[in-house]
């Protein structure tokens, strides 16, 4: 992720890092999170150089905000990474929001 961020000149800034376990199995979250950082930050490329991203702790979610759209691609790509697990990923405004569910 790193990799293709700095390819695309694109750097991220988290609000918080809260130190929280969430369920996965296989590598689903990391690799949806990397096709959700990825996608936004080809959508913010030429337009803005920081992918933001606002991370909330819920009863049993972990929720990202992130400031840009991974796309319509990616989100079909996500939601079979995450809806097995209990999360999800809602675009709206040009913003992606996703739920991770915690372990």
């Amino acid at each position: 992720v790193g990799a293709a961020l700095t390819r695309l000149g694109i750097g991220l800034e988290v609000s918080d890092t809260p130190v929280v376990q969430v369920a996965d199995v296989a590598d689903r979250v990391s690799h949806a999170l990397a096709l959700a950082f990825e996608g936004c930050a080809q959508a913010l490329a030429g337009r803005a150089s920081t992918l933001c991203v606002d991370v909330k702790l819920e009863r049993t979610s972990v929720r990202l905000a992130l400031d840009g759209d991974p796309g319509n691609e990616a989100v079909a790509r996500i939601r079979p990474l995450l809806e097995p697990l209990g999360g999800s990923i809602k675009v709206t405004g040009g913003e992606a929001t996703l739920w991770l569910p915690r372990a």
